[in-house]
């Protein structure tokens, strides 16, 4: 009676529908851009670019233009009683924009926001936060190639 109820088990459980969400068949590698523009934040267009390389393939013949448009921002979210900042957020709002023959086929917007406590030391402070906004890029491309590999090309 136990091996029936062990292999009833594994039925169920190997059959429930579960697919990993970057599976070949879920997940297209590459796609091929007529071009890839982006605007905003130089520093955080350059991860991503960096992030994009083995994903966008340049092709004259394809029909997709992309625009990425992001912006960073440094928010103080308190202060000590002195009027010091002790905490930040970091937000980084990032616009894709998906064009086919000309005309706008998807937009879309993503945002991710870090919240961090102030270092007395700012160089430890500047480079804290180069790790966050490379960790939010991480994220953000991500989220993009997963958005672009759901839409029906």
């Amino acid at each position: 009676m136990n091996k029936i109820f062990q292999i009833l088990i594994f039925f169920l459980i190997a059959h429930c529908g579960f697919q990993p969400i970057y599976s070949s068949k879920n997940f297209v590698e590459n796609i091929k851009v007529k071009t890839v523009i982006y605007k905003g934040d130089k520093s955080f267009n350059n991860k991503l670019e960096n992030k994009f390389l083995a994903f966008f393939i340049n092709n004259e013949n394809a029909k997709l233009e992309i625009n990425i448009e992001s912006i960073v921002n440094k928010i103080i979210s308190s202060k000590d009683s002195k009027g010091n900042p002790s905490t930040f957020e970091l937000k980084v709002q990032t616009l894709l924009l998906i064009y086919e023959d000309g005309g706008l086929k998807n937009k879309i917007n993503f945002e991710e926001i870090s919240r961090y406590d102030n270092k007395d030391n700012k160089f430890e402070l500047k480079l804290y936060e180069k790790t966050i906004i490379e960790s939010l890029s991480l994220k953000i491309s991500n989220q993009i190639k997963r958005h672009i590999s759901t839409l029906p090309l």
